[in-house]
């Protein structure tokens, strides 16, 4: 009997480790995104005596290669937003003429190794310098639909964001 737990609770510890290493998740090589939540922060800006209107967007990122984030200072966009409002004639969301809100994210993978990563993306911007820019820009209920571009310039899906009320007090 005692031969047999002697052979018995090695063979146990190997194969209890192999169930306890984390394998690596088996991801598209084209991302792919969820919403998260969205913010809205107020910011005194001292400079100017007045509150400024911060967002904060946030989704769920899945990629298979890693390969999320611009490398280079000055490259393209890697974060496409489009604007909707609300229309309150017809209680619709429409797209807005001016529907951007593009910007740009370093580098998601802190490795350095190509491979599967996921986490959270946040991603911030200033309201008011956009409705400063674009006086003509309405304020009120927003939603933005977003996507994402890898290096390779693979889109991930759109996601879309809950409504928020922008531009007002």
């Amino acid at each position: 009997m005692k031969a047999y737990f002697k052979h018995t609770i090695p063979v146990l510890f190997v194969i209890g480790l192999l169930f306890a290493c984390d394998r690596a998740p088996n991801y598209s090589e084209v991302p792919v995104i969820s919403f998260n939540k969205i913010q809205k922060f107020n910011i005194y800006n001292p400079l100017s005596s007045t509150f400024i209107d911060s967002l904060s967007i946030s989704i769920n990122f899945q990629d298979g290669d890693g390969n999320l984030g611009n490398i280079e200072q000055n490259a393209t966009h890697n974060f496409i937003a489009e604007i909707y409002i609300l229309d309150t004639i017809t209680n619709s969301f429409q797209i807005s003429k001016f529907s951007f809100l593009n910007a740009s994210f370093p580098p998601l993978n802190n490795t350095g190794k190509k491979g599967p990563i996921d986490g959270v993306l946040n991603q911030g911007t200033n309201m008011t310098t956009v409705f400063n820019l674009i006086p003509e820009l309405p304020k009120g209920t927003f939603k933005f639909k977003i996507k994402i571009r890898d290096e390779d310039g693979n889109y991930s899906n759109w996601t879309e964001t809950t409504p928020i009320n922008l531009g007002t007090k």
